[in-house]
């Protein structure tokens, strides 16, 4: 009967420690969700989507053209994007920049969730916009601009580095994303 006990106790204790051992296993594992639209348009004609994943325990941004694909195979095929935003590594960087719909320069990027406008020239802010929930994006906001013709101009002033700020006009700073 005690070798019965002690047996089952073995059995007990293996099993224990094949989940923790499954279960670190799995912690260290890189972690992929699915790609997420954040928003949709058109410039002219062309269309183009904005779409978000975590990869890698990094947020990941791609500006690409709709087609008639999912969500995935448009991010695949997109111009222009990134992931990590950080300013911390070489080549990386706290917005992402690069070929748009017909060809004009987009920039996007991750913010904090104070940042509720973005300054892109002298006289030009734009919204950001919230992160859904879920889908295993970070808390946080977003923006991406898409510069009409004949920008920047008279109205606006010269284009600016990026500039986050809160809905007083006060800086914001860029965040690990």
């Amino acid at each position: 009967m005690r070798n019965l006990r002690l047996g089952i106790a073995g059995l007990a204790a293996v099993a224990v420690l094949g989940c923790l051992v499954a279960l670190v296993a799995a912690a260290g594992r890189p972690r992929t969700h699915d790609w997420v639209e954040l928003q949709a348009g058109r410039y002219g004609a062309v269309p183009w989507r904005l779409l978000a994943r975590e990869q890698d325990h990094a947020l990941c941004l791609a500006l690409a053209s709709p087609g008639t694909g999912s969500p995935a195979s448009a991010a695949a095929s997109a111009a222009a994007a990134g992931c990590g935003f950080n300013a911390d590594h070489p080549g990386g960087g706290f917005y992402a920049s690069g070929p748009g719909p017909a060809g004009v320069v987009a920039s996007f990027g991750p913010l904090p969730a104070r940042a509720t406008r973005i300054r892109v020239a002298r006289n030009q802010t734009i919204p950001t916009f919230v992160l859904p929930a879920g889908h295993g994006l970070p808390a946080g906001r977003y923006w991406v601009f898409i510069p009409p013709t004949f920008w920047p101009n008279a109205t606006t002033g010269p284009a600016t580095d990026p500039q986050p700020q809160d809905d007083q006009g006060n800086p914001v700073g860029f965040t690990r994303f």
